[in-house]
């Protein structure tokens, strides 16, 4: 019996040595300079975090926490800090070479989603056209994109008034987003995307956005908010057109879209509401606007000013001095000052028939 145990005990000594033998290396603690990096930015040293997140995506662009890590880093801060572009522009061009090198799906998606939301806020940091170019077009050719980053594509040349480029990247966002495992979510984020840069390009009122705005409501199943906003900007372009009965119609149809469960808030579009104030149409507004008010998780100034104002316009002074102080009890109110005067000369003219 002792000569088994001793047998045993060599044998599992000896295993033991050659497992540390095979992977000590690989199992040494490789120090993960991404917290302290975080707590750099977060603590107001931008330009010391771009820094070290450039020299921790180069030194190790494998890193699979880096993807998630750099979400934090703070690049849309560096738009504000003139002292962060240059460490921020680095950091983007040590992005880029990481994620072509490396052969991971699942780092280089993560790399692609902050690369992409990256160039986005980076549009207004004093890179040249051409940079810009030299960044975005290895990430658009990557024969593994998803239809997702081309979305992002589309929007980051929105935003430098390149419509053409911008419809491009759309349109081969639509063909990938066939062979996505939600396709008809991605189409319709998609085409309410190439409505928003026919708007841009024809103007906020275009009628050649109308189809993409239509496809949208048509592939929202659930008639969400993807369909509110769509309907809402249809309505805008019906009521600039002149077709006020249209136009309530759509804000009317934009009311009764559900709440939808992937947010944790729902903000309803109030634009057509407050233009159909505006043209002499309160009534639909308040409508509208009550609902929203009802429906939303915590009220909205822009709601509740708009039915102070719908209030007042219809005539229901009341009403509206209601809700103009219901405003002014809100934490966020960017109209204040204009709520408090109306609400002054509301109260005032309140007063008069009294003093009489």
């Amino acid at each position: 019996m002792k000569l088994h145990l001793i047998v045993l005990g060599g044998c599992l000594t000896i295993g033991c040595l050659l497992c540390f033998a095979q992977d000590g290396p690989a199992t040494r603690k490789v120090d993960n300079p991404w917290p302290a990096i975080q707590r750099m930015v977060r603590g107001g040293r931008l330009v010391e975090g771009l820094e070290k997140a450039a020299e921790a995506a180069k030194a190790n662009p494998r890193d699979r926490r880096m993807g998630e890590a750099l979400a934090y880093v703070g690049f849309r801060d560096s738009e504000t800090h003139r002292a962060a572009r240059a460490p921020a522009a680095k950091l983007c061009r040590v992005l880029g070479e990481a994620f072509k090198k490396t052969p991971h799906r699942d780092i280089a998606t993560n790399l692609l989603d902050v690369a992409t939301d990256f160039q986005v806020h980076r549009l207004l940091t004093g890179l040249s056209e051409k940079e810009v170019d030299d960044q975005l077009n290895p990430i658009a050719h990557w024969d593994r994109c998803t239809p997702e980053l081309y979305v992002e594509l589309g929007e980051s040349y929105k935003l430098r008034k390149r419509y053409k480029m911008a419809l491009k990247m759309l349109s081969k966002a639509v063909l990938l987003a066939e062979k996505s495992r939600r396709p008809r979510r991605l189409r319709r984020r998609i085409a309410y995307q190439q409505g928003e840069v026919v708007l841009a390009r024809d103007g906020k009122h275009a009628p050649s956005a109308v189809p993409f705005l239509q496809r949208v409501v048509q592939l929202d199943r659930k008639f969400a908010s993807s369909s509110n906003r769509a309907l809402c900007k249809l309505g805008s372009i019906a009521l600039a057109q002149g077709d006020a009965g249209l136009a309530k119609t759509y804000l009317s149809l934009a009311g009764r879209v559900n709440r939808d469960p992937t947010l944790w808030f729902f903000g309803y579009e109030r634009g057509l509401a407050l233009e159909l104030i505006e043209g002499g149409h309160p009534e639909a507004a308040i409508e509208y606007l009550s609902i929203a008010y009802k429906k939303e998780s915590e009220p909205d100034d822009e709601t509740v000013y708009g039915l102070g104002l719908g209030y007042l316009k219809k005539g229901d002074k009341d009403e509206a001095i209601k809700w103009f102080k219901k405003y002014l009890t809100l934490e966020y109110k960017p109209k204040e000052k204009s709520v408090r005067n109306m609400l002054h000369i509301l109260q005032e003219e309140a007063k008069q028939p009294a003093e009489k």
